[in-house]
Formats: structure tokens, C-alpha cells, sequence
């Protein structure tokens, strides 16, 4: 009798990697099957027991041997909200923790603006250096409180960077446990009584349905008219109409941001030409050798998987992140 052939699990990547690390995780992990494919290679995911990469959202239901798709972003709601995620068996883990330079961003926003680099860099010109400042003075981060919406590994770290300028932090998330990283931590159903203290609000929030339009025309207004408020997040965070007419009004005094309700900006979006807003091209988290560090972490939770252990960046399906 012919002994039956049990054939090897299947890991696809569809997320540029390099060959070198690809060759590696071979040698790793030898007992797979290694494929590469696009994303919307209906077949490839359909045959697929383990993910690295974006694959096509609709072509997951129909992926019925998927144990697990490891996401090569930190934010990943459009998939933990599909329907083959909410309903099915398949775990689904994101690549936090390694936005390093996300939380640099909001930094760089934040002292683009409260050092006026933004306001000069723009109008600076042969012949006016003696001119009459335009511009108020610049002023020091050090002794300001910063609020954190979110509490994440990445905004944890913002808090960190935040205290190593002489600020106080003020963190928030859903649940009110302290995080050593902020020197006050608050649940978010407190947030109308936290704003007021806030001389700046950073935005470090997935995007989910409690998180949309948070910030709004009423919540806004409880703001200083000192403050600044940075978004690295996601852009549903902020009711942009909202922003723009406090800005404008001076309700507000600047904002940085880096996410936007609709990528890319719309070219006709006032974020462009507000003197009192920094805007970048959503690269919070834009480093050298991404793909790479994103794919180790991949092949430090295949570790974990083939140990039977616990996942890191685990998606829960009742929060959506």
C-alpha cells in the first residue's frame, strides 16, 4: 500500500521583498512551500495557508486552507473589517512596533511649527533678512503637555520623544490603564476634559468607527487657541471642514499633518496654502530597507506559529485593530 503524501502548507508573499531575506526564510523554514504572487492572483490565495503581503480583500473568502495573513503595515482596517476576516478562521496580524520614524514625523511636524521653519521656509528671501518678522516668535517645546490620543507602540514612543523635550504627556486610549511612557493616563469617555489642557494634540488613533470624525467642530473649540494639533494616524480621525474654519479663524493655531481622509490630497484642499498648516505625503513610517525590517518581523511570528505560540500585532475582530 502506497502511504499517502501529506503535501507542505503554502506561504505566498506578495510584498516586494528582498532575495536575499526571501533565500533565507527557506533555508529557515524548509517544511513550506515558498511562493511569490501578486496580491490579486485569485489561484495564489486561494492556495495560500499563510500571507505576507496586501492580499486582494475579496479573494480572502474564497482562501479556504488561510490560518493566517501577516499584514506588512501597522494600520490594516480595511482588511479587520471585511467580512471574510470578521467571519472567518484566519488570524491577521499587522507590522507595529516598527514605525520608528512615524513618531520622528510627528516630532519634525511639531518643531516645523512651533520654530516658525515652515512660515520661513516659505517666505525668506534675498534682501528681507532684516525685515520685519512676519511671523510670531518661536517658542520651546520644553514645559508644554502634549495630549496622546492612542497608545500604541507608536504612541508610547511619541510620549517618550515628547518627555525628552521637556514635555508633559497626557496619554489617552480606551481602556485608562497607565502606561509608564505618559506621565497621566486617561480613558477616552474623559477626553472633553483633557483638551483643555492640551497645548498640543497628537493623533495616533487607528481608524475605526468610534474614531471617526473624533475631533470635531465642538471638540476642537475646547482646544486652546495656542494649540497646535498633529495627525500621524489615520485621517478619519479629524473633521477636516472643521479643522480648516479653525484654523482660519485663529479657534486653532496650527496643525501638522501627515493623514488625510482622502489620499491622495485633493489638489484644490486648503491644507495647501493655510500659512498655519505643514502638510506631508502620508510617509510617517517611510524608511529605508521597509520591506525588509517588515519582513522579519513576518519571520520572527512564522517562529512563533510553527512553536505553537502566540502571534505578535494579533488584529482583535471587536476592535478592528
Amino acid at each position: 500500500m502506497t502511504a499517502s503524501l501529506i503535501m507542505p502548507e503554502t506561504i505566498l508573499i506578495c510584498f516586494p521583498v528582498p532575495s536575499e531575506s526571501v533565500d533565507a526564510a527557506v533555508r529557515e523554514f524548509p517544511q513550506f512551500d515558498w511562493r511569490q504572487g501578486a496580491p490579486n492572483d485569485a489561484a495564489a490565495v486561494s492556495a495560500a495557508s499563510i500571507i505576507f503581503g496586501k492580499p486582494d480583500i475579496k479573494l480572502l473568502k474564497n482562501a479556504p486552507l488561510l490560518k493566517w495573513v501577516q499584514n506588512p503595515s501597522a494600520g490594516v482596517e480595511a482588511w479587520a473589517s471585511s467580512e471574510a476576516f470578521q467571519h472567518g478562521s484566519f488570524q491577521l496580524t499587522t507590522a507595529a512596533g516598527m514605525h520608528e520614524g512615524c513618531a520622528q514625523h510627528a516630532l519634525a511636524l511639531l518643531l516645523a511649527i512651533s520654530r516658525k521653519i515652515h512660515f520661513y521656509d516659505k517666505t525668506l528671501v534675498p534682501g528681507a533678512w532684516n525685515s520685519p518678522h512676519k511671523a510670531d516668535k518661536p517658542w520651546s517645546l520644553s514645559g508644554q503637555t502634549m495630549g496622546v490620543l492612542g497608545l500604541g507602540a507608536l504612541g508610547k514612543r511619541v510620549c517618550e520623544m515628547a518627555r525628552a523635550f521637556g514635555m508633559k504627556t497626557i496619554g489617552v486610549n480606551y481602556s485608562g490603564k497607565a502606561v509608564s511612557e505618559a506621565d497621566e493616563t486617561h480613558t477616552i469617555s474623559t477626553l472633553d476634559s483633557i483638551l483643555p489642557r492640551c497645548d498640543v494634540l497628537t493623533l495616533v488613533l487607528p481608524a475605526t468607527r468610534e474614531t471617526d470624525d473624533l475631533m470635531n467642530t465642538r471638540r476642537l473649540a475646547l482646544l486652546p487657541k495656542h494649540a497646535v494639533l498633529i495627525n500621524i494616524g489615520r485621517g478619519n480621525a479629524i473633521d477636516e471642514s472643521a479643522l480648516i474654519d479653525a484654523l482660519k479663524s485663529g479657534q486653532l493655531a496650527a496643525a501638522g499633518l501627515d493623514v488625510f481622509k482622502q489620499e491622495p490630497l485633493p489638489a484644490d484642499s486648503e491644507f495647501y496654502t493655510l500659512p498655519n498648516v505643514v502638510v506631508t505625503p502620508h510617509l510617517g513610517g517611510d524608511q529605508p530597507n521597509y520591506e525588509a525590517r517588515a519582513f522579519d518581523l513576518f519571520i520572527e511570528n512564522l517562529r512563533r506559529f510553527v512553536r505553537g505560540e502566540r502571534l505578535q500585532n494579533c488584529v482583535e475582530k471587536s476592535r478592528g485593530y
